[in-house]
């Protein structure tokens, strides 16, 4: 059995009913205006974060996985490596919002930071299995993964990520040789 409806108004609701469920769409100014507004922008997402205070030093990264690792065994801490690519507009607008903000460099340096980039650093990152920019992973001085986060992520959340993965165990079942 087939039903439609349609009335005019502030918008159009279709009703279809097909068999015994009822599917209701809405087409109405709203939706039209989303539709015309085109795709939701990185900057349309991160408009209504917080304001947060900024650091007033950045944090200081290395530059060679090698390095990190001796330095984390020296200091017995465990290593935040940040990956990166030189056009990657997502990585430059998390490292001006994100990678900036006070409580994050903090945090950052309970850990030895490491800022790998897609161009120059392909074998370091391979051997991590990065795939795609921004992508941050924290690792025992060893190189055991602990975790990993990937993409855009706000200061907020990327703060509780870094103090949870200060604690957290050894990524199981996920073995990276250095």
């Amino acid at each position: 059995m087939h039903s439609f409806r349609s009335r005019i108004g502030l918008g159009i609701v279709v009703t279809v009913i097909v068999g015994m469920g009822v599917v209701q769409s809405t087409l109405g100014p709203a939706a039209r205006l989303e539709e015309a507004a085109g795709p939701v922008t990185l900057e349309d997402r991160v408009k209504d974060e917080p304001v947060r205070p900024r650091a007033s030093e950045p944090i200081r990264f290395l530059d060679s996985l090698a390095k990190a690792c001796s330095e984390a065994s020296a200091r017995k801490q465990r290593i935040l490596v940040f990956y990166t690519n030189i056009t990657c507009s997502t990585c430059r607008m998390f490292e001006a919002r994100t990678l900036n903000d006070a409580e994050v460099v903090d945090l950052s340096r309970k850990y030895v930071c490491l800022k790998l980039n897609i161009g120059r650093d392909g074998a370091a990152a391979e051997m991590l299995h990065l795939k795609a920019t921004p992508q941050s992973i924290v690792l025992l001085p060893d190189g055991s993964p602990v975790d990993e986060r990937g993409g855009y992520v706000p200061a907020t959340e990327y703060a509780s990520w870094l103090a949870a993965a200060l604690v957290n165990p050894p990524a199981e079942g996920r073995e990276w040789s250095r």
